[in-house]
């Protein structure tokens, strides 16, 4: 599902993330995840197993956050992790990706906070 080419200079995206507020702190962050234009990259059963399957990894590689609630929807994930009390380079320190796993650089956004 490609959206079409709009017209004039590239939209800037307003930043999410409050100016003051120190996200290194302990709290739960929800988080939403879309596949690139909206595919529907998680709609068959196995490709679902995969996404929970790197859900639940993410504890045992990083002992500094808990798991809540989750969900996997055609084009988008839903979660919410809760960052537990620690010293932040210690959370840092436990918070290392799997070994062999390659990731680019990412600038953190603000999570949404739902009431």
């Amino acid at each position: 599902m490609n959206r079409p080419e709009r017209p004039g200079p590239p939209l800037r995206r307003k930043p999410l993330r409050l100016p003051h507020y120190d996200y290194s702190q302990a709290g739960a962050y929800f988080f939403t995840t879309v596949t690139r234009d909206r595919e529907l990259l998680f709609a068959s059963t196995p490709a679902r197993q995969a996404v929970l399957s790197v859900w639940q990894a993410i504890v045992p590689h990083c002992a500094a956050v808990e798991l809540d609630a989750f969900v996997v929807m055609p084009n988008h994930v839903h979660g919410i992790i809760v960052s537990t009390p620690q010293d932040v380079p210690l959370v840092r320190a436990a918070c290392r990706r799997p070994t062999g796993l390659k990731s680019r650089q990412m600038t953190p956004t603000k999570p949404r906070v739902v009431h």
